[in-house]
């Protein structure tokens, strides 16, 4: 099967590296048009969300015509079925996790998540996706998996934040974050493993200075206040004040 790749960043590199184990690749970016003149059976689009995004996309699948297509891509809710809309092609969304830089061994760890715009195309993403080794799961639309990507990583930094801010009130009262932070959350960790709920786990950060700009905390949480009512979008103020220092805070 022949396989187009529109993107290779991370993202596009990691699809790449995964798919070409069993299909015919062919990508096309900023500097090079491999797909050109190919009859392309699924597509990978793997490209940053902008606000041309979904006119770019539109343009490549016109241009391309494939038989199916896959947004890789974190977007803004709504989006692919936009791009359905206009362009009638079969589509799905099914956005990447894992640390970045490699991606790929996210894709083989996670459960690739396939929001379809129909039942029919989601049982023909996740059987292209579990021949390539991928455990999946479909949802019942775009939009599912569209949010669930905003709020996954968004929730990360809001957890960022807080650990921030602790920080800040230890350095304050002149006491011990191991002890105020991590000793507290570690040994609720484990009393509530031991009692049979393992489900209310806190994560543990540790305070690094500046911000935690990464290559997608800040810029879906960006993503996410345009479509957020205005209490989330004042939650979220601090996220993306935080986020403009450009710095990160690694896991414990």
């Amino acid at each position: 099967m022949k396989v187009g790749i529109l993107g290779v960043g991370e993202v596009g590199s990691a699809i790449r590296k995964l798919v070409r184990t069993r299909h015919q690749i062919f990508v096309k970016d900023l500097d090079r048009d491999e797909i050109k003149n190919q009859k392309i059976n699924f597509l990978h689009v793997c490209i940053p969300y902008t606000s041309r995004f979904v006119s770019i996309v539109k343009a490549n699948i016109k241009e391309i015509n494939p038989q199916l297509v896959i947004i890789e891509s974190t977007v803004a809710v709504g989006t692919v079925r936009k791009i359905f809309e206009k362009t009638k092609v079969p589509i799905a969304h099914s956005p990447l996790r894992g640390m970045h830089p490699n991606l790929l061994k996210g894709l083989r760890t996670f459960v690739k998540f396939i929001g379809p715009i129909s039942p029919l195309i989601g049982k023909k993403v996740a059987k292209y996706y579990q021949d390539l080794g991928l455990k999946t799961k479909i949802c019942h639309s775009p939009e599912e998996t569209e949010l669930a990507k905003l709020l996954d990583t968004t929730y990360y930094a809001w957890n960022i934040v807080f650990c921030k801010e602790v920080k800040k009130l230890c350095n304050q009262y002149k006491v011990d974050f191991k002890t105020v932070y991590t000793g507290f959350n570690q040994t609720y960790n484990q009393g509530y493993q031991k009692l049979g709920k393992p489900f209310v786990a806190r994560p543990i950060l540790k305070p690094v200075p500046g911000g935690f700009g990464g290559h997608c905390l800040y810029e879906n949480a960006k993503i996410l206040k345009s479509q957020l009512g205005k209490k989330f979008q004042t939650i979220i103020k601090p996220i993306l004040k935080i986020g403009k220092k450009n710095a990160e805070c690694s896991r414990n």
